[in-house]
């Protein structure tokens, strides 16, 4: 079990093994769980992990030529707005 920092609220926990599982836990307030709280938790991991931004970079192929040409672009626009001091 992870260590609970100050924003776990009980509702919800890591599966032991699995980094991309979140476990809905019962409470008093919530018999049946709450799902709200587990599937924020899940979004969140996903997200920090990048893999949600991988899948949806390698839906289509790109050459490398492509890449590198968008790459010198975005360097020619940053020097031409780059302050000389």
């Amino acid at each position: 079990m992870n260590k609970p920092n100050k924003h776990d609220r009980g509702f919800y926990s890591i599966v032991p093994g699995n980094g991309f599982a979140v476990k809905v836990c019962k409470s008093k307030r919530n018999p049946n769980g709450d799902i709200t709280a587990a599937l924020g938790k899940w979004k969140r991991i996903v997200k920090d992990s990048g893999r949600l931004q991988d899948m949806k970079d390698r839906q289509e192929y790109t050459k490398p030529s492509e890449i590198k040409r968008e790459q010198l672009n975005k360097a020619k626009f940053k020097e031409k707005y780059r302050i000389d001091e």
